[in-house]
């Protein structure tokens, strides 16, 4: 998990590695942090992650998450946004043992194929964070890597909230290329910025469509958000049976959202004996730089 920044990264990461140790206390959580962001939790509630890792302040909070590779300190490791919450019953072991040989996969919601447009599938609630053309033009795709029975050179939107990899000199290369990418991106003339930032994303969508990482599973939801998800906030029975995290993203949370992130912490909480002190705040009520999105 990364906490960096405003206080509110590090009160959700508290609540997110409190529902994870509710399910599987044997998870071991790594975070992330930077002093101001957990300035809102005490030293007794620290204790939920079992391995904190200082970084510097940065004015760049994006491109850290492309910098997992060298952050972890696990061979298999699977990331998390910070504003998330574990809702299965099983315990993330489960998962580990179903991605076990998958090098690099996430969340993806659409794709372009450049070869043949008329199989493109892009989703039209989420993004590419950047002009195709542009992509194109930067990164021509005749230099993309693929197997040689791979016919179509395929770019995804990706979502990052939910990442796994594994360790190994290609992922590495992986991350390496994202990184390079991200610095890169700040020339692009067409990029969509999210608060005020470069998305990682962009990097992504780019890194793995020129290496060939596909999906593991295309449109693979482990995650439930709300923003796209549009046909309303299911109930907690459903949301343990159907998805891993339930995700916060927005700037705005509804009130079925909020009800259902507290009852989950406070029950966590409650199993481990610990406090449940963050309720569930829009991000645009805590940070300034969402106000106006």
């Amino acid at each position: 998990m990364l906490a960096l920044g405003h206080p509110y990264y590090g009160r959700m990461a508290y609540n997110l590695a409190m529902s994870i140790k509710a399910c599987d206390r044997a998870t071991h959580i790594t975070l992330v942090y930077n002093e101001s962001a957990i300035a809102h939790i005490n030293q007794r509630n620290m204790m939920v992650f079992d391995n904190k890792m200082q970084y510097p302040d940065t004015d760049q909070p994006f491109a850290v998450k492309l910098k997992l590779y060298e952050l972890t300190p696990y061979d298999r490791t699977l990331y998390i946004d910070a504003d998330t919450l574990w809702v299965n019953k099983q315990s993330p072991a489960i998962l580990f043992d179903q991605l076990k040989g998958v090098p690099f996969t996430s969340i993806t919601e659409g794709m372009h194929d450049f070869n043949e447009p008329e199989k493109s599938d892009h989703s039209k609630h989420y993004f590419f964070w950047a002009d195709l053309e542009e992509i194109k033009k930067h990164y021509p795709v005749e230099k993309w890597v693929r197997p040689s029975d791979v016919a179509s050179k395929i770019i995804y939107q990706w979502r990052s909230e939910f990442i796994y990899f594994e360790k190994s000199e290609s992922v590495e290369d992986l991350f390496d290329l994202m990184q390079i990418i991200y610095r890169e991106a700040q020339n692009f003339s067409t990029v969509k910025k999210f608060a005020n930032h470069i998305p990682d994303e962009l990097a992504i969508n780019i890194a793995t469509a020129m290496l060939y990482y596909p999906p593991h599973i295309y449109k693979w939801r482990p995650t439930f958000w709300d923003r796209l998800h549009l046909d309303g906030m299911p109930d907690i029975a459903t949301l343990q049976s159907s998805y891993y995290v339930i995700s916060c993203g927005s700037n705005a949370s509804s009130g079925a959202l909020k009800r259902t992130y507290d009852r989950i912490c406070a029950a966590s909480a409650y199993k481990l004996g610990l406090q449940h002190v963050f309720p569930l705040i829009s991000k645009k009520e805590m940070l300034t730089n969402r106000q106006l999105m």
